[in-house]
């Protein structure tokens, strides 16, 4: 289930609506381009991901609409995953995770629920939970 998140600008513009909520994390991050025929990866630094996606910079030039090859190391381990581009202020770009199965998409869930900070994790929300380890998705 998805819940929408409010976020205020700092600007005082309108609000936006969120479907996930956004965890910082800056992590090195290889982004795969295919134009024409040739497939090019270039580096960029994620700083903050989601379930559906992350916020990139420093990675060359992207194209809203542009599908790209995203690869990076999360907590629970390697991830790679086909991702759209959505937005572009030209220094920072975000992604949306696409074409996810079950497995992608628990194993992103594992990631961000791994970044989250001791008071953000609701007593109703451990009550259930196991000790199992994480589930793998290899890269």
């Amino acid at each position: 289930m998805t819940s929408l998140n409010r976020s205020a600008n700092p600007e005082g513009r309108r609000s936006t609506f969120r479907r996930n909520v956004r965890y910082a994390y800056v992590k090195d991050v290889s982004i795969g381009i295919l134009r024409g025929d040739a497939l090019s990866y270039v580096a960029g630094r994620c700083h903050n991901l989601s379930e559906g996606g992350m916020a990139v910079r420093e990675c060359g030039e992207l194209k809203i609409g542009e599908i790209v090859d995203v690869q990076i190391e999360l907590p629970v381990g390697a991830l790679r995953v086909p991702a759209s581009v959505r937005y572009d202020n030209r220094t920072d770009y975000g992604l949306e995770f696409i074409a996810l199965g079950m497995a992608e998409r628990d194993y992103i869930r594992d990631a961000c629920h791994s970044l989250r900070k001791p008071s953000e994790t609701s007593p109703q929300s451990s009550a259930g939970s196991s000790s199992a380890a994480p589930r793998k998705y290899p890269a």
